[in-house]
């Protein structure tokens, strides 16, 4: 499969020289990223065209508009099966950046953290509609349910983005390291289903198990063979728990 990643970490040495990262994707040289959402989005714009098509209800008779994505002819011509961005959490602090920059450097104000909900609703948007497998990997954080009063691992970004993120994702995986008692190896494997403090989500229930060996490949699989073409999945974790790394099992 080929696919094309948005590097915003500069952490691809997890997975090799030039010559490896170009065999992980295909053969598609990565994408670095500095410019935040809107650096990605142009590059999404030069690879699918958004429309918008009318149905109609085949038993109620109501027309109604769906946004659909089609390839551009470079898009057509570069084949892409999937995108990556690395890490969400690095855009978002560049995208702060860049707005803090253009207020003098000085705090970020209410309209301000208005734009950067705007921005990733749009660009998630995008994302959850193309026709091709997103994965997303995320640096973690925690944040207090004022609710139940309990704290809640999720992506590491700011607002409601926090929130709002996961659910544009067939899949939310959490990284999980651990030893091997007797080899001393170190395990790396992603949670799949929920606990008190991790929303984790497998939308079609594929994965039989809570914690399951990391590797992409067999879930695009899982989700293509049950009539889901274009997964889409995010990966939380702390730095070094095999986000990167784990991109290698696509192709393998």
């Amino acid at each position: 499969m080929k696919f094309l990643i948005f590097d915003t970490d500069r952490s691809l040495a997890t997975i090799g020289g030039k010559e490896d990262i170009l065999r992980a994707t295909g053969g598609i040289p990565h994408l670095p990223i500095s410019g935040g959402v809107m650096q990605i989005k142009e590059v999404l714009d030069r690879l699918w065209v958004k429309s918008i098509v009318e149905e109609r209800h085949e038993l109620l008779d109501i027309v109604f508009r769906d946004e659909v994505y089609t390839p551009t002819p470079a898009g057509n011509q570069l084949g892409l099966d999937g995108i990556v961005l690395d890490t969400v959490s690095f855009l978002f602090a560049q995208d702060k950046r860049i707005l803090e920059d253009k207020s003098g450097g000085g705090q970020l104000e209410q309209r301000d953290w208005g734009k950067l909900e705007r921005y990733y609703t749009s660009l998630f948007q995008a994302l959850s509609g193309l026709p091709a497998w997103v994965i997303v990997n995320a640096h973690i954080k925690y944040d207090k349910d004022s609710e139940k009063g309990v704290f809640v691992w999720g992506p590491q970004v700011q607002g409601q983005t926090f929130g709002n993120l996961p659910k544009y994702f067939d899949c939310v995986f959490y990284t999980k390291t651990a030893i091997a008692p007797t080899t001393k190896e170190r395990l790396f494997s992603w949670q799949t289903a929920p606990d008190i403090g991790k929303n984790a989500k497998d939308r079609k229930d594929l994965m039989k198990e809570n914690f399951i060996p990391m590797d992409h490949g067999v879930v695009i699989k899982k989700y293509q063979d049950a009539g889901i073409p274009y997964p889409k999945i995010l990966i939380i974790g702390d730095s070094g728990s095999g986000k990167t790394k784990a991109l290698t099992t696509i192709n393998k």
